[in-house]
């Protein structure tokens, strides 16, 4: 979960294979000048192009740089989506659509 002022703005999951969550989070600071895939977590994508609240790819990594992380350690992939479905519905984060 990512946290802004207090408040939940995101959920989302390490999945299995290379999504670690040491991945996961050098997702959100990653992104690529050239493809289809230019912003690697998809919440970085949405604050730039969907809800356009920063415009660079600087302003972004500052933003995360002041927001806290809580982790939820799950024993198995189900349990992980579950867990991030129950809590997508129960706090609705801002940037969670």
């Amino acid at each position: 979960m990512i946290y802004s002022e207090g408040k939940t703005i995101y959920v989302g999951m390490a999945g299995k294979g290379k999504h670690t969550l040491n991945y996961r989070i050098g997702n959100l600071f990653s992104y690529s000048a050239k493809g289809n895939r230019r912003f690697h977590h998809t919440l970085t994508k949405k604050l730039l192009t969907k809800f356009r609240i920063f415009g660079t790819i600087d302003d972004v990594r500052k933003f995360y740089q002041s927001c806290k992380l809580k982790t939820v350690e799950t024993e198995t992939f189900q349990q992980a989506r579950t867990l991030e479905a129950v809590l997508i519905e129960l706090l609705k984060p801002k940037y969670n659509d």
